[in-house]
């Protein structure tokens, strides 16, 4: 039953083994239970931790399309982790399925991370992303990545 199987993820996890709890996930998943919102945030928080970036994402969307929204905390570190290393279309596949289920980030925040680490230019694509969007940017974060944008020529 479910219970087992997030005893079995957490007994994996405790011992630094984030692969192996993924693979229950997934199994769990597979037979029809669905894992709750901590069990999700458990498996993201140690596949991140293990440096397994794009596979924390992949949980993410899986927890998002199964209309789980909440321990989100660990999302925003996903998605700049995921910018910081070039995976922009994947943060963009991401971001669309939050706007969708309503649970977006604060893309503010955002972009103004990137431009401290001199990322100006995706930075200035997730601004784009914001537009399509009709989000609420600042224009303080406008500001900031333009002169980013120069600053970089």
């Amino acid at each position: 039953d479910s219970e087992t199987y997030n005893v079995l993820i957490e007994s994996f996890l405790c011992k630094g083994l984030p692969a192996e709890a993924k693979y229950t996930l997934d199994k769990m998943m597979e037979i029809g239970h669905l894992p709750n919102a901590s069990t999700f945030r458990s498996v993201i928080d140690g596949l991140y931790s293990d440096g397994r970036f794009q596979t924390a994402s992949r949980v993410m969307k899986c927890m998002l399309e199964k209309d789980i929204k909440e321990n989100f905390d660990l999302i925003p570190n996903i998605l700049e982790t995921l910018l910081d290393r070039g995976h922009v279309e994947e943060v963009i596949d991401r971001l669309e399925l939050m706007f969708v289920k309503g649970c977006a980030p604060d893309l503010n925040k955002l972009s103004n991370g990137l431009c401290e680490k001199g990322k100006s230019f995706t930075a200035c694509q997730l601004l784009q992303f914001a537009l399509q969007k009709n989000c609420n940017i600042k224009a303080a974060t406008y500001d900031t990545v333009l002169n980013g944008l120069c600053a970089d020529g």
